[in-house]
């Protein structure tokens, strides 16, 4: 499973995944930032070593920081993050590996400022004004705060739909309390993130979102490869029609976690999704099947007769053709209640 600890400077984000390290063997990767740098890309590698190793090793990873960190720290020192929406690309691969997202947040403010001011003359830290307010956002994203606006579309939805903590797979440490208390509760909620078919095929890149936890299932075409060598995911891709489908599904505020998406004409494409059917079978969920695209919908209708599923447009006609839009926006808006 990945494990992703966010949190401000000078929080106890190091301490706790060293704690984790010691108990679950877990393999550790430290996420840094540099001026110029396309972090979707940066980011994207961190998660594809992660899955690296968790086939090769079968033990957990640990990021420290990912894309809550980039979105609030760009908030607060450059204006916002060039990708406001990164955050819905990365939550559907933790999704994927049963993970867990850990926020450090800081209840008692002062002790925090208190503390990071020590640690600030015993070590070089990249930002050392303003992380009162740095510590200040990570609160309202993790327990939401309507009224506050931002210039990330992903954080202006947790802070206006219950916060981050409302997120099934998603844990608070709170700066000052027992670390080893922590460790023990996360060790508990891990594994039922997890099914016994969560790691199955994890060299199955065309699968992406909870498997345990999604009741909607994206079905897309093939991949656009956007002249990349090969894909990753599903719609992994900062632009066109997969960052497209990302702004709709924002904006009509569906949970990431409630979502699944594969590609049917691609690689194990068929078979991904009659497992996804199969298990939501198997678990009496209520589900649902959105076919993307006449291709999508033609491959879908011939392998799985009688099963019910609804049909829209390939999000890149409506990305492409205003007339398709509002039908492809109407789909979204009806999931709501799934």
């Amino acid at each position: 499973m990945i494990i992703v600890i966010d949190g401000p400077d000078g929080s106890g984000k190091t301490t706790l995944a060293n704690e984790l390290i010691k108990k679950l063997g877990a393999t550790y990767i430290h996420a840094t930032f540099k001026k110029g740098w396309n972090i979707f890309n940066y980011h994207t590698k961190i998660l594809y070593k992660a899955v690296l190793h968790i086939l090769k090793n079968k033990k957990p990873v640990i990021i420290d920081r990912l894309w809550l960190s980039e979105a609030i720290y760009a908030e607060i020192y450059r204006g916002g993050s060039a990708w406001p929406l990164q955050g819905r690309f990365f939550e559907r691969i933790i999704n994927r590996f049963g993970g867990i997202n850990i926020t450090v947040t800081t209840g008692n403010m002062l002790a925090y400022i208190s503390q990071f001011k020590k640690l600030c003359n015993t070590r070089h830290e990249m930002f050392t004004s303003d992380y009162g307010r740095v510590a200040e956002l990570y609160n309202q994203v993790y327990y939401g705060k309507k009224g506050v606006i931002t210039n990330n579309e992903y954080l202006n939805y947790y802070l206006n739909n219950g916060g981050i903590d409302t997120c099934v797979n998603s844990y608070n440490y709170e700066f000052g309390t027992s670390v080893e208390e922590h460790v023990k509760n996360i060790c508990n909620i891990l594994p039922r993130l997890q099914t016994s078919e969560t790691f199955k095929e994890l060299s199955n890149f065309n699968f992406a979102g909870s498997l345990k936890y999604s009741t909607v299932l994206l079905v897309g075409d093939v991949p656009n490869m956007n002249g990349i060598k090969k894909p990753l995911w599903p719609f992994w891709y900062y632009g066109n029609s997969s960052l497209f489908l990302a702004k709709v599904i924002n904006d009509t505020t569906l949970p990431e976690i409630s979502l699944a998406y594969v590609d049917i004409n691609y690689k194990n494409g068929v078979e991904t999704t009659k497992r996804w059917l199969s298990y939501k079978s198997y678990l009496g969920q209520i589900s649902k099947v959105i076919c993307m695209g006449n291709e999508a919908e033609k491959t879908f209708r011939d392998n799985f007769k009688g099963v019910v599923y609804y049909r829209t447009v390939h999000p890149s006609a409506a990305r492409r053709f205003l007339k398709y839009r509002p039908r492809f926006i109407k789909t979204f808006l009806g999931l709501k209640r799934y």
